[in-house]
């Protein structure tokens, strides 16, 4: 499966049961030290940058934390009043900085409802190479939350529907 935005909750049946099985099969490997270390090459050669413009822990955390788990280089951003976009920087120049740093992944948390949807559609228009991920956006969207959820249900109920 090859990697795309996800910025809302919109994923197919077969795209969903994709991300399950992947978040299953990561799940056996970490319970030993070997899976853990094929893990860790994953994300080798990835740069992921961890945008947060406003308060998370958990989700923070978690996304940092699987990251680094996988390999990846992350850099996490959260003091939106060290950036250029308080002096006006827009979006688009945000964004291709990111491009031209060679970001693999933005995966952003921010107010503003549906923001993460229209940098995804800014990033393909525009050719960017960066893909978003979407922490939360205001109160409208949180895709990794919901993806989580299900994946706990799931494995909650695992056995007791016939899986």
């Amino acid at each position: 499966m090859e990697l795309g935005h996800v910025v809302n909750n919109n994923q197919t049946k077969t795209e969903t049961d994709e991300i399950l099985r992947i978040t299953r099969r990561i799940k056996e490997l970490f319970q030993s030290k070997r899976g853990r270390e094929f893990l860790r090459d994953c994300l080798k050669d990835k740069l992921i940058v961890v945008e947060f413009m406003q308060p998370s822990t958990r989700t923070r955390l978690k996304c940092e934390l699987a990251g680094n788990w996988l390999g990846a280089t992350v850099k996490v951003h959260d003091e939106i009043a060290k950036t250029s976009m308080v002096k006006g920087e827009n979006w688009f120049n945000h964004l291709l900085t990111f491009s031209e740093a060679e970001v693999d992944i933005l995966a952003i948390r921010h107010p503003e409802n549906f923001l993460p949807q229209r940098l995804a559609l800014l990033c393909e228009k525009n050719h960017f190479r960066e893909k978003i991920i979407n922490l939360g956006d205001g109160n409208y969207f949180h895709p990794t939350q919901g993806l989580g959820d299900l994946y706990m249900i799931e494995e909650h109920h695992r056995g007791k529907f016939g899986k």
